[in-house]
């Protein structure tokens, strides 16, 4: 479903699970999750909508699916991005 990006008021991302402290080792992936707060108050999963980052992808990178391989021990901070709208900064740990 297509959301008009005006209509996004803020972006939250959590791991697929619900976790808020995503961890993943280096060399495996684990999902992550962006739903949306709409204008009205409704909730909507824009996970394959949103567009993605990763602060640091010598730790790891993100797809733009969502998806986070861990590339080498550290942290890096992901963000989703829907419209206009970006979330705020999910630390994912990556472990050896």
């Amino acid at each position: 479903m297509a959301v008009r990006p005006k209509s996004v008021k803020s972006v939250a991302v959590t791991a697929a699970d619900g976790g808020t402290a995503p961890t993943v080792q280096a060399g495996s992936t684990i999902q992550l999750k962006a739903v949306a707060t709409l204008a009205d108050a409704s909730t909507i999963d824009v996970t394959a909508s949103s567009q993605w980052a990763s602060n640091a992808v010598s730790k790891a990178t993100v797809a733009s699916t969502g998806k986070v391989t861990g590339v080498a021990a550290g942290t890096t901070e992901v963000t989703a991005t829907n419209g206009d709208v970006t979330s705020s900064a999910v630390t994912v740990t990556v472990s050896a």
